[in-house]
């Protein structure tokens, strides 16, 4: 009876997808509103535990830190995906990867469904002017990433720039570009920490000299950086700077948002604005033999750090729930006074209400088809499904909190598993035009082996 309710449920959207919508005509033809602006900060790549307040031993993340210790942070947050386009197609949907199917299955690209109700969107509809700034190509035209958009800065998605660019882009559209007065939804798309790791001066001395021999391998051609670490080619002096490099890219990403803060502090916006920091996954330095991303489920990809400051958010302090990318969604509604269901209620939970323990917090979606495997977490239980050979391990964080002593399943939590793998979507996306090409551009980038 479980999955046939669920599975009643979850089709009930697709029956009324793509009609007209009286409640969305009103609120489109009644926009003035008021309320918090909000500043959606995604910095690409960036695992927890290399951010100061998440216990890291490096003093690279003061002004995250500071957002942290004013408003509030969450210990424990489950990513929902290993890259990119499903991560940030979760935090916009508030669904996880089979409920919104953006990723890529088959060597084809899907992106974000406009029969999605996504964030944008619902802030649009109730008066808030939203602004996208993008810097990746997943983000970028054709993936829907610009539904509910007034204005979309799209450079990036060619042609990756630095977080100063992203801040400067935004700080003119906020000055000049915009149209009325009342709040906004600016979305600032960081890529810095994502490989190759190239930080300015003086970032990339900050641990080892910037003339280091090994600093040609943080931008290297991926492939070969792959193949190098696979063959067992790089010394410990080559995976000692990759990280050291990958810390000065966060240490001055972490500098701009400071730079950024205090742009919004001299136009008067501070007091009315929610900054929201999150990154869409983490990054792998061998803790399971691998570089990068997009390959693997384990928690140095999928713990991601969440800071959120401004109003509602204020002295809250550290929750250690463990709670998900599918949460924010339902969190920035209710802080900004938003009232809307969506298919997302089934999956997140508002932030700001009664932690919720023991949820079951799914993650799937790989940049290869070589995935085939789920995890489920409940609590500190963290299993590993593999649907294709029907095989499942499971972790305890409190006690292996990198995952390296892999235990029996629990035919419980196989169950939960398998439950999400039959998951039925929200949507059915259509494939990405030119996805061979765009495939390409993304093995370019490190991911699809």
């Amino acid at each position: 009876m479980r999955y046939m309710a669920f599975f009643l449920a979850a089709l009930l959207p697709l029956a009324s997808c793509g009609g007209p919508d009286p409640e969305r005509e009103a609120e489109q033809a009644n926009p003035e509103v008021s309320g918090p602006n909000v500043v959606l900060l995604i910095i690409d790549t960036l695992r927890a535990d290399h951010v100061r307040c998440y216990g890291y031993g490096r003093d690279i993340t003061p002004t995250i830190d500071s957002l942290a210790a004013e408003g509030a942070m969450w210990a424990n947050v489950q990513g929902q995906a290993a890259w990119t386009l499903p991560a940030i197609a979760t935090l916009y949907s508030g669904l996880p990867e089979r409920a919104h199917l953006a990723g890529m299955r088959e060597g084809r690209l899907y992106g974000l469904d406009p029969d999605l109700d996504v964030l944008p969107e619902l802030l649009g509809r109730r008066g808030w002017e939203t602004a996208g700034f993008y810097n990746v190509p997943v983000l970028g035209p054709g993936y829907g990433f610009d539904q509910g958009m007034d204005h979309v800065d799209e450079q990036g998605c060619r042609l990756a720039v630095d977080a100063d660019v992203i801040n400067d882009k935004f700080l003119s559209w906020l000055d000049g570009g915009r149209e009325g007065t009342g709040p906004f939804l600016a979305v600032l798309h960081y890529f810095d920490p994502h490989y190759p790791y190239d930080p300015p001066e003086p970032y990339d001395g900050l641990f080892t000299p910037a003339d280091h021999p090994s600093t040609h391998w943080a931008t290297a051609p991926t492939k070969m950086l792959l193949n190098a670490n696979r063959l067992g080619r790089l010394s410990e002096d080559d995976y000692r700077r990759l990280e050291d490099l990958y810390d000065g890219e966060i240490a001055f990403c972490d500098a701009e948002i400071g730079k950024l803060m205090s742009q919004l502090r001299s136009r008067g916006l501070a007091e009315n604005t929610i900054v929201v920091v999150v990154a869409d996954h983490g990054e792998e330095f061998r803790e399971h033999g691998g570089l990068l991303h997009g390959f693997s489920m384990h928690i140095e990809e999928t713990h991601v750090p969440l800071v959120i400051s401004g109003p509602g958010f204020r002295g809250l302090g550290v929750d250690s729930t463990v709670v998900a990318q599918m949460d924010l969604l339902p969190t920035i509604l209710e802080a900004a006074g938003v009232e809307a269901d969506g298919p997302w209620s089934r999956w997140g939970v508002s932030l700001l209400g009664e932690p919720v323990p023991d949820r079951v917090l799914p993650s799937s979606g790989f940049a290869s088809d070589a995935g085939g495997y789920v995890t489920v977490r409940v609590g500190s239980r963290r299993l590993f499904w593999d649907y294709r050979a029907d095989q499942a391990v499971e972790f305890d964080l409190d006690a292996d909190p990198m995952e390296q002593d892999s235990l029996p399943a629990d035919s419980a939590m196989i169950e939960e598993a398998a439950f999400y793998w039959a998951t039925p979507a929200e949507v059915i996306p259509s494939e990405v035009p030119g996805t061979q090409a765009r495939v390409e551009t993304l093995r370019d980038l490190g991911y699809c082996r």
